[in-house]
């Protein structure tokens, strides 16, 4: 129930009260002037002794008798009922936009975390291209074959963060309000930068030779790329279905394709 709900049913209840207090003077059960007892209070009075009932203000001036003994005791009771919830209410409304933003807060950096991570390994890598020469196998120098090659290379990095990447923006739309809270712009820049990485290794694999790729991407990288395209592509499929922003969706089109792209041509 809103805090505007609390409000309507509140005053609601004082103008139902007063009708009822109202009809029941009709036939001396109702509402009596404790210093003059022979004038009969009118509705406007009756609509007065149902707002200071309800609030628990008791003037005295005007006192319920028989019957509106009853009602004028719900009333106190449902009024105090009421005032409590709404300031519980309000309370609760203050408590969960903290925690709103706390949580986007928490959000945000685990994200930049992620994309500081992602575009150090996209300059490491680009760096390493650049000093890749596409004549032949002999003109690649041992160094940056080790270095593509072994077990940690960039390529198992870049798996391991975008893997990451995907089951923690996973748990975050299943357990949270991840779309509401968190600012487009953190999630598109997260989308942005994996975009990157694989538009790398696309460009690369698309530019060098059978024998350069070979001597610098072996058996267990191009696995490694086509894993990281599968996640890439999972990421993309998530923000595509729990988010309408235009702009996500537009950079997870982008992402899917290239994704697309990628498992089509690395074997």
């Amino acid at each position: 129930m809103s805090f505007l709900q609390l409000i309507s049913i509140f005053l609601g209840s004082i103008v139902v009260c007063a009708l009822i207090y109202y009809a029941l003077t009709f036939f001396g059960m109702g509402l009596v002037y404790t210093f003059d007892e022979k004038s009969k209070p009118e509705l406007v009075d009756c609509l007065y002794f149902s707002v200071v009932t309800i609030t628990s203000l008791g003037y005295g001036d005007i006192r319920p008798t028989s019957l509106s003994k009853i009602l004028s005791c719900i009333q106190v009771i449902w009024g105090l009922s009421l005032l409590a919830m709404a300031v519980a209410k309000l309370s609760s409304a203050k408590h969960d936009y903290l925690i709103r933003r706390l949580y986007s807060s928490d959000v945000q950096k685990r994200l930049a975390e992620y994309y500081e991570s992602l575009s150090s390994l996209n300059s490491e890598y680009q760096e390493l291209i650049s000093q890749v020469t596409p004549k032949s196998e002999s003109d690649i120098d041992e160094r940056l074959r080790g270095k593509f090659r072994s077990t940690h290379s960039i390529f198992d990095e870049t798996w391991a963060v975008v893997t990451g990447l995907e089951k923690y923006i996973r748990f975050e739309v299943k357990y949270g309000e991840f779309f509401s809270d968190v600012p487009i712009r953190s999630i598109l820049r997260s989308l942005n930068i994996v975009n990157k990485i694989l538009a790398s290794f696309r460009d690369v694999w698309n530019k060098y030779g059978d024998t350069t790729r070979q001597s610098i991407i072996n058996k267990h990288n191009r696995f490694r790329i086509r894993q990281i395209a599968e996640n890439a592509n999972q990421l993309a499929n998530l923000v595509k279905k729990d988010s309408i922003n235009e702009k996500l969706q537009e950079e997870c089109d982008s992402l899917s394709e290239l994704c697309d792209q990628l498992k089509s041509v690395v074997m």
